[in-house]
């Protein structure tokens, strides 16, 4: 079937007029408001983003109020704030893993918002496992130091023994030759008295 091109004209000129008269709008309706709601991930993504640059005495000042805000109110929006707080870098190991046991209570707690924190507890706890994992290298590592310290500390009393007995030795044997000395001295008297 052929589209006369007429009818293509005809479908345009409709169009055009329809777009003149909407103009963008519709003549006695209020636009719609559009409500964005964050997600439990992104805010906490946003409180981590916007709390970067606390210090360690800011942070610790921080983290009391939300406690204490938490505890007289254990809310979503408290919750996730002391989450926040116990992710940023400069929190101790005491206060990560404390944040960790919170966000998988919220997890369970929430079941409706798992996907987004889901994904963020995965990625925090291969965090948690490297903080872990180079805990225990760094007191490999200072284990290793403390046994080369008390061999170290070992070797070297064994070397003043070992120079002791060496001093010692050279002393007997400066004595023997004396006594040689003196026994040949004699020896050669001897002979020339019997001589």
């Amino acid at each position: 079937m052929k589209i006369q091109p007429f009818y293509i004209l005809i479908l345009c000129s409709c169009m055009l007029f329809g777009c003149s008269q909407f103009n963008g709008r519709p003549s006695g309706h209020t636009t719609a408001t559009i409500v964005f709601r964050p997600s439990d991930c992104e805010t906490i993504l946003s409180c981590l983003n916007s709390r970067h640059k606390l210090s360690r005495k800011e942070l610790k000042a921080a983290t009391k109020t939300a406690s204490q805000q938490y505890d007289q109110n254990p809310n979503a929006s408290n919750t996730l704030e002391l989450i926040c707080l116990s992710l940023h870098p400069q929190a101790g190991f005491r206060q990560f893993r404390s944040g960790l046991k919170l966000l998988d209570q919220y997890i369970k707690d929430h079941p409706d918002t798992v996907s987004g924190l889901q994904g963020l507890r995965y990625l925090l706890q291969r965090l948690n496992q490297e903080r872990a994992a180079r805990w225990r290298q760094s007191m490999k590592t200072s284990d290793e130091k403390e046994i080369l310290a008390i061999e170290n500390k070992e070797l070297t009393e064994r070397n003043d023994r070992l120079e002791q007995t060496v001093e010692q030795d050279q002393t007997r044997i400066e004595e023997l030759r004396q006594q040689i000395d003196q026994l040949k001295n004699i020896e050669t008297i001897i002979k020339n008295r019997d001589h």
